[in-house]
């Protein structure tokens, strides 16, 4: 078991490596790719806080291959979606309630799946004055460009479309390990860590 779980240890690190090269690539080309948002998000945010811890609890508990699959695909899911819901506060929630200034990723310029939503969107709607805010994402640092920049996500439909995006993927991880038998209070903290992501 600490053979398999020491395996799992170095696959997650690598993956996150992995993650953290290509989000600053991303950041630096000015790259607004929706998948590789994804990507960065499975890599950096869902394989080293959902995915792999649960592969490596269950992997040490002797669990069979068709729970550590469930717990992983879950995992996958579910670690995803808290990173969009974590993009989408970062963008709209209250500092009091994030514990960070409001629009730091705008600001930055991250490749979010929300910012490359919005740019995708303002492009399909021949929006010029949604396309020019989102073009000045990660080259102004002025908080009033991050907020308008914020707006004008939510007026082209991108912050509901992440949103909803949140809610299938918890959904579907829930659906995964729902024929698992799991100990009612494993059950219930993943059930209840779903439901956090999915609250947008």
């Amino acid at each position: 078991a600490g053979a398999a779980a020491h395996a799992v240890w170095r696959d997650m690190r690598t993956e996150v490596i992995a993650g953290q090269f290509l989000d600053l690539g991303a950041q630096a080309d000015g790259d607004r790719s929706e998948d590789r948002a994804v990507r960065i998000d499975q890599l950096k945010t869902a394989t080293y806080t959902v995915e792999r811890p649960l592969h490596m609890g269950a992997v040490m508990a002797g669990a069979d291959e068709a729970t550590v699959t469930a717990l992983r695909a879950y995992g996958t899911d579910v670690g995803v979606a808290f990173q969009l819901r974590n993009d989408l506060m970062d963008a709209y929630g209250a500092p009091d309630h994030t514990g960070k200034r409001t629009g730091e990723d705008l600001r930055e310029g991250k490749n979010t799946l929300l910012l490359a939503c919005g740019v995708r969107r303002a492009e399909e709607a021949g929006d010029r004055s949604a396309q020019r805010a989102l073009a000045r994402v990660g080259r102004s640092s002025a908080p009033e460009d991050a907020e308008e920049a914020a707006r004008v996500l939510d007026r082209v439909g991108a912050r509901e479309e992440v949103s909803r995006r949140c809610r299938l993927l918890a959904e579907r991880g829930l659906g995964r390990i729902r024929r698992l038998d799991l100990h009612p209070a494993v059950s219930e903290g993943l059930r209840r860590f779903a439901e956090t992501a999915a609250r947008t």
